[in-house]
């Protein structure tokens, strides 16, 4: 289960979810019941958070950090996932029966079969890193297209887990039980292979501003056509394009199974009746920094 991301950040590139597991242990009659809940994982770091591999760019590195207090083997996976309208990012294996997600599904061409990852576990020390690297090999005949995948590391539960209750009931033994919930986080990046030219387009349309007890917020529908993803900053200026900044997103993913994406954007403040807002797309994939498209709002 994907951890629940606020509406503000939607479309972010990087992925973080988790999965929880209980374990008991026998305790000595009389200490009573307890209950212990920790976390594997939750410090983990990737950089960078995107990786766009080519016909020229065919392999790269990833970096893993262990920014927590305790060690651990974690798998390294590729993993597909679709984007839903909302900006979620869900498993493809989790939403195959659900009939609202065949058409994303269906437009997705998978990396996962083009990728070669190594390795595919790692341990990692308290505040220690590790490298993974990752190679492109498409077919020689590959359709032109944007193909991707996720790579995911994720922590693993350790050897010494403790009993199951039936284990410890089987013991003949009157002991109370311990039971300890561990959350095992995963973390993920997209990883995408571009086969041939590919391009996207972006516009804001249907603009509108929602007030908050001390600032405003602007939602707006990011569309995205073409055959590759897009990926890049919303900008809010005051006054024109080259007044005050008054609200910012970044990292903003949007890929191609996806048209068009409900985005909100919070201001630093409320606007004023009449205020003219200019709204800049600033493109931050890395072949495309000069491509850039804007909207305006006058605030009602």
């Amino acid at each position: 289960m994907h951890r629940s991301l606020p509406p503000l950040i939607l479309g972010l590139a990087i992925i973080a979810a988790t999965q929880a597991m209980a374990v008991a242990h026998a305790a000595p009659l009389g200490a009573g019941p307890s209950l212990d809940i920790g976390a594997l994982g939750a410090d983990l770091n990737l950089s960078p958070k995107r990786l766009v591999l080519d016909a020229k760019t065919r392999s790269a590195t990833v970096y893993v950090f262990n920014q927590g207090g305790t060690s651990g083997f974690y798998s390294v996976d590729l993993v597909d996932e679709i984007m839903l309208a909302d900006g979620r990012i869900r498993k493809v294996s989790e939403l195959q029966s659900d009939p609202s997600a065949a058409e994303n599904i269906a437009k997705l061409k998978s990396a996962r079969d083009l990728m070669l990852v190594t390795p595919r576990r790692i341990w990692l020390a308290p505040h220690e890193s590790q490298t993974v690297r990752i190679r492109a090999h498409p077919p020689l005949d590959a359709a032109p297209g944007e193909y991707r995948t996720h790579l995911m590391i994720t922590a693993l539960p350790p050897e010494e887990t403790g009993l199951i209750a039936e284990q410890v009931g089987a013991s003949g033994e009157a002991k109370a039980l311990s039971v300890r919930v561990l959350a095992l986080y995963s973390l993920g990046i997209p990883v995408i292979y571009r086969q041939g030219p590919v391009e996207a387009r972006g516009h804001i349309k249907n603009v509108t501003s929602v007030a908050q007890a001390d600032h405003a917020l602007l939602e707006m529908d990011l569309e995205r056509d073409g055959t590759a993803s897009l990926y890049g900053d919303i900008v809010v200026r005051s006054g024109g394009q080259n007044g005050p900044v008054v609200g910012e997103v970044n990292g903003i993913g949007v890929y191609p199974e996806l048209g068009q994406l409900r985005l909100k954007v919070p201001l630093v403040r409320k606007l004023a009746a009449g205020e003219r807002l200019s709204i800049a797309w600033r493109d931050q994939d890395l072949n495309r920094a000069d491509y850039a498209f804007r909207s305006e709002f006058i605030a009602p």
